[in-house]
């Protein structure tokens, strides 16, 4: 079912879902052309790409399944101080899910993964550029690089060991030692053992306000953004896409499903299936007039990022498995209030909390392609911790698999790797 038309004559495209991958994609399409509209079921920006660490994480090329991963799934699964939670009664239904995601720590599977991770990455930077530049957003946006930092010396020798990978696949890292990280963030001092520094990597002042920026240069270009719009079914008939929504049925040439853990029953109706879960991610904010940090800081051993953000220092990250309409957890609330307590016991308790579902794959790749059923309906979703990272390449990928002829390791992110 697969063809790429050289022709690129503008189109009608509907976009379903206005998170960052949405509206990145909807605004990479505009500005080749093309007709566009964007539905969204709430407001552009306010899933799960509101709360997000603010990270753009070239450097993450790691997939989360790995063999060091299995070993430590005992304590994961029971630590109290764990960043792995996994709501026990959920299990039968996770349980192909999470089989799948232990197929994908085998060697030859990880090397693959990362691989494809790496390819992603290297565009990353790029194809942000030109969407920034558009949306007027460049200020939004600091590169003052990521530290990962270790609170144990062994930890942080372990890190400095594994990461030797990262160099070979074109990484830039520095491994920092306690007095080389305290020079850096001065707040860290005496709070942990060492780091590793990604010199590249960016962050931005508010992913709201990003998601904002790229609604606004959409529409000004001639976007068409639809809300409150609940997406119930993309058929195809004959040379045109059917999109049955909320506010009636919307006729196109092409639609591209971006609607985050929402994708995976619109996928169903269409006849393709694939092993999406809600990994659900916390985060709370601290505010403050003068930043603690200047640039995003992860506790490695806890699995959550500090970014300094506009007015506030926003804690986010932990894993926690389990259905997307399930109400929040607050003992992943207190997990990352305990352990905030102990670095900074001066903040004091933080001023907002949230919860949001990150649409995750076990292979830690996304789906950028095609319908199994059809090369008029394409996917992108899936990216789990690297929406924000991987937004603009995703639309671009897009707009290169449907108008032009796609690099050839895209074919490895299609949903044809499900069966």
């Amino acid at each position: 079912m697969r063809s790429h038309n050289n022709d690129t004559t503008p189109r009608r495209h509907i976009v379903i879902g206005g998170g960052i991958v949405g509206l990145a994609t909807a605004l990479t399409l505009r500005l080749e052309g093309h007709e566009v509209t964007l539905l969204e079921r709430d407001t552009p920006g306010h899933g799960a790409s509101l709360g997000n660490a603010g990270t753009f994480a070239t450097y993450a090329i790691t997939p989360l399944a790995q063999p060091a991963l299995l070993r430590q799934t005992p304590h994961l699964l029971t630590s109290r101080d764990s960043p792995f939670h996994l709501r026990w009664r959920h299990l039968p239904r996770l349980l192909p899910w999470l089989l799948r995601f232990v197929a994908e720590a085998r060697p030859a599977r990880v090397r693959h993964n990362i691989e494809h991770l790496n390819h992603l990455m290297a565009r990353a930077d790029a194809d942000w550029q030109r969407l920034l530049v558009a949306a007027d957003a460049e200020s939004l946006m600091t590169r003052r690089g990521c530290l990962y930092t270790y609170q144990t010396h062994a930890a942080w020798e372990q890190a400095a060991q594994e990461h030797e990978m990262l160099g070979q696949n074109g990484i830039d890292y520095r491994v920092l030692n306690e007095h080389q990280t305290a020079d850096l963030e001065p707040a860290l001092a005496g709070k942990v053992k060492g780091s590793i520094w990604y010199p590249e990597a960016s962050h931005v002042a508010d992913p709201l306000m990003l998601c904002e920026r790229l609604r606004r240069a959409f529409e000004t270009l001639g976007g068409t953004v639809h809300t409150s719009c609940d997406v119930e079914q993309v058929s195809v008939h004959g040379a045109d896409v059917m999109v049955s929504s909320s506010i009636g049925q919307t006729v196109c040439d092409h639609a591209v499903i971006t609607a985050g853990i929402g994708t995976r029953q619109l996928a169903r109706k269409l006849g393709d299936q694939m092993p999406l879960e809600a990994e659900r991610g916390y985060h709370l904010e601290y505010p403050m007039d003068t930043p603690l940090l200047q640039r995003p800081c992860c506790i490695a051993e806890h699995g959550f990022y500090m970014t300094p953000m506009a007015g506030r220092l926003r804690v986010a990250g932990t894993v926690e498995l389990g259905r997307a309409s399930d109400p929040a957890n607050p003992a992943r609330y207190r997990y990352l209030e305990r352990v905030m307590s102990k670095l900074f016991p001066e903040l004091g308790a933080p001023a907002t909390y949230w919860m949001g579902c990150r649409p995750s794959l076990p292979d830690t790749l996304p789906i950028i392609g095609a319908s199994k059923r059809t090369c008029k309906v394409h996917y992108g979703v899936g990216h789990g911790h690297l929406g924000l990272t991987l937004a603009a390449a995703t639309g671009a990928l897009i707009q290169a698999d449907i108008y032009s002829k796609p690099p050839e390791w895209l074919a490895a992110l299609s949903i044809d790797r499900f069966r």
